[in-house]
Order: C-alpha cells, then structure tokens, then sequence
C-alpha cells in the first residue's frame, strides 16, 4: 500500500470455465486502497461484493472501483453469469460462453460423424442444448443443428476453440468458428 504496508491477494477461480471468482485481501495491518475490478463488457448481470455486501455502480465493460480501509480476511467475490450468446459478423454466427468462443470441431468427433459435419454449410441460431464435454477437453460443450452440404440436418458439438490441438486430430478435420446463419428458422 502507499503507507508501506505489505498486501497479498489470494485469488481462488475456475473461470474463465465458471464464473465465480474469489479473492481474499490479507494486508500486513489494514489500510486504505482504491481496488478496480474489470467487469467483462459481455456480462450485464455482473455482480461484485465485499464480505458479502453489494458493491454498488458495477457496469460491464467498465471497472467496478472499491474504495475501503482493508482488513486482513477481507473476502471480494466476483459473479460473471455466463450464458451462451450467439455472436454476429455479417450473415455469420458464432457461439460464446462468457470470454470462451466456441468451435465445430470434427476433431472431437465419431469416424463417421468426422466426414459428415467437414461440410457444415449453415447452423441454426436455436439455442445450444449442453452436453457433456469430452474427456479431456477444456470448458462447456453445446450441440447446435448445422445444415451439411447437401441439404441433411446434423447435430454439431461446439466446444471452446482453446481446446484446438487437444484432441487427435486427422489432416482432414476441420475448425470453424464462424458458419452463416440458417434463415428463417429454416436451414438452406
């Protein structure tokens, strides 16, 4: 702190996976500091407290600013509520969780699903059912309706693209983030 004392932050998350984070003030002996805590601009239901008291003024995309005389054990817990949103660019669509955007990636799936979900044409902007996520994958994984080359529905996993070169991949497997939206309601 300004006044010399020494502070330690411990700091306990499974984010960017969930979105809690905790963290824990331990200052030498208490004193005052200004805390800023950046709230995501894609999270409108953030929520900031001390020792379980509201943190008032906490807007996305900006920095939540705690300004107190801090106490060794004082306790600072983060919420990110973190739905799936589908995310725009022209006529394409992709799907994030929280700061997580998510890929089709055949590499995670079946031989026979692998060959067929390559040729994913458009995905449908429903939203994504859960399911589980493959064992050694990083993060949630969702299964959206894409429209194949040749006109068939499939299910698609979708799972966060930092799990890209986690699996076995085939020199034939494919990656995609961003695919065009199927159009009203209905596939192309």
């Amino acid at each position: 702190l300004a006044s010399g004392t020494v502070l330690v932050i411990e700091q306990s998350t499974g984010y960017p996976v969930d979105g809690k984070v905790a963290a824990t003030v331990r200052p030498a002996r208490p004193g005052r500091l200004v805390l800023d805590v950046r709230i995501p601009a894609w999270c409108s239901e953030a929520a900031v407290s001390v020792n379980g008291e509201a943190v008032e003024g906490v807007t996305p995309g900006q920095f939540a600013r705690i300004d107190r005389t801090w106490r060794d054990g004082d306790r600072v817990e983060l919420s990110f509520p973190m739905e799936p949103r589908w995310l725009a660019a022209g006529d394409r669509r992709a799907l994030a969780r929280g700061p997580l955007v998510h890929a089709l990636d055949t590499a995670w799936c079946d031989a026979v699903n692998r060959r067929r979900l390559a040729a994913a044409r458009a995905i449908s902007t429903e939203p994504p059912t859960p399911m589980d996520t493959p064992e050694g994958a990083f993060g949630r994984a969702y299964r959206v309706q894409v429209t194949l080359a040749d006109g068939r529905r499939a299910l698609a996993p979708l799972l966060p693209f930092a799990n890209r070169g986690m699996a076995p991949a085939l020199p034939s497997d494919v990656c995609t983030v961003w695919l065009p939206e199927a159009t009203s309601g209905r596939f192309r």
